[in-house]
């Protein structure tokens, strides 16, 4: 029987990813082929959704043109582990305001390590099968807002704008030692994650040819620089976790007001002292603990994002 989830979240953890964190943090369990078996599975859903939302969609074309003409849409990016499941959580207390979805499809985990080695599968994912399976899970609420705080449409940022021109993107951002520590934690691109096999630098990536000798705390660096640089030349707007949970002022500014949304100061300040999501244990020291090679490793993959985000 698969753990209930321990964080008192408003956001519920779908099945596979209490399956995930089970696995992930169970050091004595390692299932024979499950990563196999899991990118198998997730092909399969997409077939399956394909085929629904076809069905589904029929005899409503029209309708689909109309819900994207008449609704607002706001999407975060962000890489995983940046606070995206505390925004979640935050703007899914503020009943009836908007209908927010957090990682709304598991067939983004795909359709993520597709989008890296092209710009065009990014934008057909996009505008062939995930603004239907929009209209599918939100026409129907009635609600004019719709969001997704999502990492793993990171690399579709440029789609979505294309697909949906009048909607606000965000790009938040987070120390990317944290994000590093935390993933790598989190058995990222090792032995128990189903995408490390598909996910890699293109062609043209000056890490592309040495990417199979790479240790996976380079990889782990290598996919933060990617995706933030990736998110910061395409989204204007930037929100940094550190002054989102620390600053209400600068959450209003930047965030709320921008939206739309109203969270007060109290319900905020609730959040900030009930933290949620985080690593129950870390397998990596903190950042001020990391070794010489540890340090200069991350200060040459990663180092020119952090100074071109502000953090150095």
């Amino acid at each position: 029987m698969l753990p209930k989830d321990p964080h008192n979240h408003q956001l519920r953890l779908h099945w596979y990813s209490r399956l995930m964190n089970w696995y992930r943090w169970n050091d004595a369990v390692q299932i024979p082929l499950f990563n196999s078996v899991a990118r198998l599975a997730l092909r399969g859903k997409y077939v399956v959704d394909q085929l629904h939302l076809a069905f589904y969609l029929q005899y409503r074309q029209e309708k689909l043109t109309q819900w994207q003409q008449q609704t607002q849409f706001f999407f975060v990016l962000a890489s995983p582990r940046s606070g995206t499941v505390f925004l979640t959580d935050l703007l899914l207390s503020q009943k009836n305001m908007a209908q927010v979805e957090h990682e709304a499809n598991i067939t983004d985990y795909l359709a993520y390590a597709e989008a890296i080695q092209s710009s065009e599968a990014a934008l057909a994912y996009i505008q062939n099968f995930r603004r239907q399976d929009m209209f599918w899970r939100s026409h129907r609420s009635g609600k004019k807002l719709y969001g997704e705080v999502n990492p793993f449409l990171a690399l579709h940022a440029k789609a979505l704008q294309m697909c949906f021109p009048q909607a606000q993107l965000f790009h938040l951002v987070k120390d990317g030692r944290t994000i590093v520590r935390s993933m790598f934690s989190r058995s990222k691109l090792g032995a128990k994650d189903p995408m490390a096999k598909p996910i890699f630098p293109p062609l043209n990536d000056p890490y592309h040819a040495c990417w199979d000798t790479m240790s996976r705390f380079e990889k782990i660096c290598w996919q933060w620089q990617f995706e933030n640089r990736y998110m910061r030349e395409q989204i204007e707007n930037r929100l940094y976790f550190e002054q989102l949970s620390s600053d209400y002022s600068y959450f209003k500014t930047h965030f709320l007001e921008k939206m739309g949304f109203e969270v007060s100061e109290t319900e905020w300040k609730n959040y900030i002292n009930s933290p949620k999501n985080e690593s129950p244990v870390y397998r990596m020291p903190h950042h001020n603990a990391w070794s010489s090679e540890e340090k200069a490793v991350f200060e040459r993959i990663c180092g020119d994002e952090m100074r071109a985000l502000g953090y150095w």
